[in-house]
């Protein structure tokens, strides 16, 4: 018996020595955030949860100092001075790679995350207000910038590749989302980004595209747009498909450069053109079908590159044309127009 509580004990003991170990390694690990009381413009080196709201920050606010890590605020919020004042939120200009930046508000900094020479982020659940730029985005590929909600601050995407931009809310006057690639020395091209399910609530423009290529803009929602369209787009290998489009001051969707398609989208109540195409050669290739272009204050669709095909697309109540296309367009067939302000509904394509 004496020898039975012996080894029971032995044993015991062993089992306890082993979950310390454990216990201690799992603090070690990089992946594991503690939560830290952070001051403004400290250097986090480690997975960090914020302990306290960071106010009046006259700097930075955080500055990430090491790859792979998670910078969680915890529900708390880091605040600058103003976005004028030319600190960052989070700052991660030093190029690490792999970082996730995620739950609580960020506000009044020049950009509320911003992320240089930096792949494989996450920017996720985080409230984005009163900043020059929500989320800045500069040579840094395989992001993605999900969930979040923007007021007063928008997403910019600066020679950037393979970035996914989803599920986002962005409310205010300036351009929700633009994505820029360059001919210019500074950036290189933005190419293959996904834009999707985003909601996209009175701003001067809702989604810009320039100097891209193949990006897909999906299924968002693009409402009350003040500046110069709801969906602007001036790249190469575009899709543009399932997106809802409304009340834009000016265009719905403008379309320029080469071999884009838009398809499945419903463009409606637009103050000018629900759909334009670009003319000249800079526009070559594009393809329309199965929009829905209602209710618009000029044409529902206008078709200026007589190199575009036309099809299966229905375009009603329009102010003036329902479709309106330059001579040569490929009619691919199956559109209808029907109640639009001038009478010969479609010119260039026949319609039903």
């Amino acid at each position: 018996m004496a020898r039975l509580m012996t080894r029971s004990h032995a044993r015991a003991r062993t089992m306890a020595i082993l979950g310390g170990i454990v216990a201690a390694l799992l603090v070690l690990l990089p992946g594991q955030a503690q939560a830290t009381h952070v001051q403004c413009g400290d250097v986090v080196t480690q997975s960090t949860t914020l302990d306290s709201d960071l106010l009046d920050c006259p700097g930075d606010g955080v500055v990430i100092g090491a790859p792979g890590i998670t910078l969680d605020l915890g529900g708390h919020t880091i605040d600058g001075t103003g976005a004028g004042a030319g600190g960052q939120g989070v700052d991660d200009s030093a190029g690490h790679d792999g970082v996730t930046v995620s739950g609580g508000t960020i506000q009044e900094f020049q950009a509320a995350v911003y992320l240089e020479d930096a792949d494989g982020s996450r920017v996720r659940r985080l409230t984005l207000t009163d900043s020059g730029s929500g989320v800045w985005l500069t040579n840094s590929d395989a992001g993605v910038i999900e969930r979040n909600t923007l007021l007063d601050a928008g997403i910019a995407v600066f020679g950037s590749d393979d970035n996914v931009i989803r599920a986002n809310r962005v409310s205010g006057p300036g351009t929700a989302i633009i994505l820029w690639g360059g001919p210019g020395p500074s950036y290189d091209p933005t190419e293959r980004t996904v834009i999707e399910r985003n909601s996209l609530v009175g701003n001067g423009v809702g989604i810009a595209s320039i100097f891209t290529a193949q990006t897909v803009i999906r299924a968002n929602e693009v409402t009350g747009s003040t500046g110069d369209g709801g969906i602007l787009e001036a790249g190469t290998l575009t899709v543009i498909e399932d997106n809802t489009v409304s009340e834009s001051t000016q265009l719905g969707i403008s379309i320029a450069g080469n071999n884009n398609r838009a398809a499945r989208n419903r463009v409606t109540g637009n103050g000018t053109d629900g759909i334009t195409v670009a003319g000249g050669t800079g526009s070559a290739g594009t393809v329309l079908e199965r929009n829905v272009a209602s209710g618009n204050g000029d044409d529902g669709i206008d078709v200026n590159s007589s190199s575009a095909t036309i099809t299966r697309n229905t375009a009603d109540d329009n102010a003036d044309l329902g479709i309106e296309a330059e001579p040569g367009v490929t009619d691919g067939g199956g559109n209808r127009a029907r109640g639009n302000g001038n009478p010969v509904q479609c010119l260039n394509v026949s319609c039903r």
